[in-house]
């Protein structure tokens, strides 16, 4: 069995020149050779992906960190005291500049905008075109995609959270019942 180049994974398919098509190894094989590969062969039963599918599998996954960091940053508890710190600046700095740019840290859908240019930074990742155009609209993209993903994470957890208190509550009942029922039986008893 042939090895692929560049990240060192057993490849089946090395005899037609093809590369395995995970995204570590696209990201890599991108940023080491440039993104001038039309297609590549998929070792899983996919066929060919065309560029068009990569780029687009490569937006989705890039928009999961986007979205974990920025939720991180501006709901979890880690970062509590400089999310509060940054609300309480957005309410009361003398100048307009400083209230918006505090606001900008604390927004999910305005940090996300922070992170995911600087996802693009890092991964050169670009949709469409080769120029800026294209990193623009990759940068758009991910912020849509990225918000997407905050959304759908907030829905479950706002829904695992009813479940919870919807759980607790019947086990709440379910105890004063059975306390109920324990102090019938010792009145009966006694």
């Amino acid at each position: 069995m042939a090895k692929d180049a560049f990240c060192h994974l057993p490849s089946a398919i090395c005899p037609d020149g093809f590369f395995l098509c995970t995204p570590v190894a696209r990201f890599l094989r991108t940023y080491i050779q440039g993104p001038d590969r039309v297609s590549e062969r998929c070792p899983f039963g996919a066929g060919v992906m065309t560029r068009n599918q990569t780029d687009l599998l490569q937006l989705f996954v890039l928009a999961l960190p986007v979205a974990a960091v920025t939720w991180t940053v501006t709901h979890e508890e880690l970062f509590r005291e400089v999310h509060d710190y940054c609300v309480d600046r957005s309410k009361s700095a003398p100048s307009l500049v400083g209230r918006k740019f505090f606001y900008l840290l604390t927004c999910e859908y305005c940090f996300s905008h922070y992170v995911s240019a600087g996802v693009l930074l890092m991964t050169r990742y670009h949709l469409l075109y080769d120029d800026w155009r294209g990193y623009l609209i990759a940068w758009l993209a991910l912020v849509w995609v990225a918000n997407h993903f905050i959304s759908i994470y907030g829905r479950l957890r706002l829904g695992i959270r009813s479940e919870r208190l919807e759980i607790g509550l019947k086990e709440a009942v379910s105890e004063r019942v059975n306390q109920a029922d324990d102090r019938a039986q010792q009145r009966k008893a006694g």
